[in-house]
């Protein structure tokens, strides 16, 4: 398969959206390419219909192990707060993994910072937003399953173990 820069057919395709004000088929397949033959695959999908679609597109494509939730935009970014079902592949095996929604903190602000500065403070711990830690905690923990070819029930394990990496960040880094 070939990667995107070098495939005038597929951008060809992505472009008719300027055309047309709409996605088409092709906007969603995208993600389902795989030009550097990844481990596993984490995909954010907008279209409830489409996430069971995208997983059995997967498996018929070969990939056996990915996990797609929910997404308002195409990102992977599990946001913890919303009950959702999030479709995967484990070890080529269909699972679905059921998350009731968790309570929801309070965002941190941004307090005259930029989006960079903010993110940079909450990365190094000089602005806190458990709300944002939340979401990071969850989105890398499902990602780390992913490439582990963990099963749905060691969620749990995969949160902490994230947790404990967010908390030991700042030394690992040196900042």
């Amino acid at each position: 398969m070939t990667c995107l820069v070098q495939s005038p057919r597929i951008q060809a395709l992505l472009s008719l959206y300027s055309l047309f004000e709409a996605r088409s088929s092709i906007n969603s397949a995208v993600h389902l390419l795989d030009p550097l033959s990844a481990r596993a695959l984490f995909l954010g999908v907008t279209q409830p219909a489409y996430r069971e679609l995208h997983r059995d597109a997967a498996a018929l494509l070969g990939h056996t192990d990915l996990s797609i939730i929910a997404s308002s935009r195409d990102v992977a970014e599990w946001i913890p707060f919303r009950a959702m079902t999030m479709h995967r592949l484990v070890e080529g095996q269909p699972s679905d993994l059921l998350s009731r929604a968790r309570p929801e903190p309070r965002a941190g602000g941004v307090n005259g910072l930029t989006s960079l500065e903010y993110w940079m403070a909450v990365w190094s711990g000089a602005a806190r937003d458990a709300r944002a830690v939340e979401i990071i905690v969850s989105t890398a923990a499902l990602a780390l399953m992913t490439l582990e070819k963990a099963p749905n029930e060691r969620l749990p394990a995969y949160r902490r173990r994230v947790k404990a990496l967010w908390d030991n960040r700042r030394m690992a880094t040196g900042r």
